[in-house]
């Protein structure tokens, strides 16, 4: 859980997709055979690696490349939950029209015999960032994603985004995706707006009051039309892993530099300072000292294709003015 929580600092500032560590997944044995298919979507991604493994011990199960459509197909031999993962490949950027690099994309999944879709996508990995590789936890975040960004009841797995020609409601946001990126990103100001990528990326944090506006208004730009988002959430919790009664402030900053578009050019960015209180800890040293506070620091997103960063961290006993909070409990 702890690598999701900085891991977000870097991913949408890049334009490319980070991969975020998490815990094990779901009960695993032999059944099957399992068809596993679907769509890779950031703008189809053609040409890149599909690889499932096994959510609980990282198992490779199978392996195939995708389309120049992005969509794929395999077979697997495994009941319980896999995580899906591209890696490499590329696609046209939906507002840009570049031809763009793939990081990586992650979705999560439950699979027993017989036949199962999973979409990639920008949102499935976001789920994959919060909701970690249980499949369980995975949908619940999902699903909360889905109402946050407007589309209802829609499933971001076994759905595909269209996001050329008749547009769907779920292509349509994985448009403002790009061009709330490319704002922020190439809007005058290599600086980024922390709050609102780990909003975007993580679904929590207490401050929405720029993050909505903004990507109301690339959506907007990307689509027309009118629409409202509703997202929420302050807390993120971590069971199972604390319970004590201290709390601390880790305030992380960074800057690095990423390449982009087509001639590519490579641009510096910062990072401004961003405030994250840790409670339930059993002591309450707050220094690098402290383990679990070092644990978190330690945690953050790596140089990536593309780019390349650096965080600075500083710890303090007062949390007033944090970001967001990630609570321990029992």
């Amino acid at each position: 859980m702890r690598n999701r929580i900085l891991a977000a600092f870097a991913a949408l500032a890049a334009g490319l997709m980070v991969a975020a560590c998490g815990g094990g997944g779901g009960g695993a044995g032999a059944t099957g055979p399992t068809t596993v298919s679907g769509a890779a979507v950031k703008g189809p991604v053609a040409g890149g690696l599909v690889t499932v493994q096994n959510a609980g011990n990282g198992a490779i199960l199978g392996t195939t490349t995708t389309s120049l459509a992005g969509t794929y197909s395999l077979q697997i031999t495994f009941s319980g939950d896999v995580v899906v993962t591209i890696s490499g490949g590329t696609y046209t950027d939906e507002i840009t029209g570049d031809p763009t690099p793939l990081n990586q994309l992650k979705t999560v999944l439950s699979v027993s015999s017989g036949s199962v879709t999973a979409t990639l996508s920008p949102l499935t990995y976001l789920a994959y960032v919060i909701g970690g590789p249980n499949s369980t936890s995975f949908n619940t975040v999902a699903a909360n994603l889905a109402t946050q960004f407007g589309l209802g009841s829609t499933n971001i797995v076994t759905s595909v985004p269209l996001v050329s020609g008749t547009l769907n409601d779920y292509g349509r946001v994985l448009r403002a995706v790009s061009q709330y990126v490319r704002d922020r990103q190439l809007g005058g100001s290599p600086t980024f707006s922390v709050n609102e990528l780990i909003a975007l990326q993580m679904g929590n944090t207490a401050t929405f009051a720029s993050l909505q506006p903004n990507f109301t208004t690339a959506f907007l730009t990307a689509n027309g039309g009118t629409i409202t988002f509703a997202f929420d959430g302050s807390t993120l919790t971590v069971g199972g892993a604390g319970g004590g009664g201290g709390s601390c402030a880790v305030t992380v900053d960074g800057s690095g530099t990423v390449t982009t578009g087509s001639p590519p050019m490579t641009l510096p960015f910062t990072l401004p300072p961003t405030k994250v209180c840790v409670t339930g800890l059993g002591a309450a040293s707050c220094n690098a000292g402290n383990s679990t506070l070092n644990s978190i620091a330690a945690a953050g997103a790596v140089s990536g294709t593309g780019y390349s960063l650096t965080y600075n961290y500083s710890y303090s006993s007062d949390c007033t003015g944090a970001l967001y909070t990630v609570a321990y409990v029992p």
